[in-house]
């Protein structure tokens, strides 16, 4: 069957996913939930996977920045909302703030 293209939705599509907010660091998930730097670089890269595996553009939602603190460049993420989600939902479990933002979460879904 045929179906007619229209480049238009595509590009209306686009710009719908271009104006994704990146509102939160996560350097600070790190100091708010108690996590230790090589944990969060886990949950980074398990909810990278996810990301690739679900088709959901990496570049929408993370963006990566360098920061200064004193006199050293630190390497940063901003996240999105749906990012800043994933990747407190793919933390350390035996991290007692982890599992309190999952429940939170769960919570706040549910109601």
């Amino acid at each position: 069957m045929l179906s007619i293209y229209d480049h238009l939705d595509n590009i209306i599509e686009e710009l719908h996913y271009s104006r994704i907010p990146l509102r939160h660091l996560a350097s600070e998930l790190i100091s708010e939930f108690g996590y230790e730097n090589e944990h969060m670089k886990d949950a980074l890269e398990k909810t990278f996977e996810l990301c690739f595996m679900m088709d959901i553009p990496i570049d929408l939602h993370f963006k990566k920045v360098y920061l200064y603190e004193g006199e050293s460049l630190l390497t940063d993420w901003m996240l999105s909302d749906l990012a800043s989600y994933m990747l407190l939902m793919n933390g350390d479990v035996h991290n007692p703030n982890v599992a309190k933002a999952r429940l939170y979460l769960l919570h706040k879904k549910s109601a």
